[in-house]
């Protein structure tokens, strides 16, 4: 399995999460077949540094939005300021979409890194993440 982010979608999310940081940064990939088509971020409502929850009425505009247009949420993206780079055990218990990819971004002294992952039940594996040129 893997997630393809068109090109300047991974640009956006770093931008996003950066803008947002030292709080945690999140929002919804759109896409069909593990394609991105459109990055949508969304307040986090928690406003905080080591958890996020997406506000609820953005959450579901947004995600109303993508699927008038024929497109799914092919992955969930936030930040992890402070580390780690890798999915918490509340990602794990909050992930709701098994079939969306998880994000996960954490800062370098230059940037960002963005790692993808599946979640499935109470365990995560990391998928295969491509960004088109």
């Amino acid at each position: 399995m893997k997630l393809t982010l068109a090109d300047g979608h991974l640009a956006a999310i770093h931008a996003h999460v950066q803008q947002e940081f030292p709080r945690e940064g999140c929002g919804l990939i759109a896409g069909r077949d593990g394609v991105s088509r459109a990055v949508h971020p969304v307040r986090n409502a928690l406003q905080s540094s080591t958890a996020f929850m997406m506000d609820p009425i953005e959450q579901i505009q947004t995600m109303t939005a993508m699927f008038d247009s024929g497109l799914d949420v092919v992955g969930i993206y936030h930040s992890h300021p402070f580390g780690p780079d890798v999915p918490s055990f509340v990602d794990i218990r909050q992930h709701a979409y098994p079939e969306a990819a998880c994000l996960i971004s954490t800062p370098l002294k230059s940037g960002w890194r963005t790692r993808a992952f599946r979640i499935h039940a109470d365990t995560w594996s990391e998928i295969e993440l491509c960004v088109t040129a």
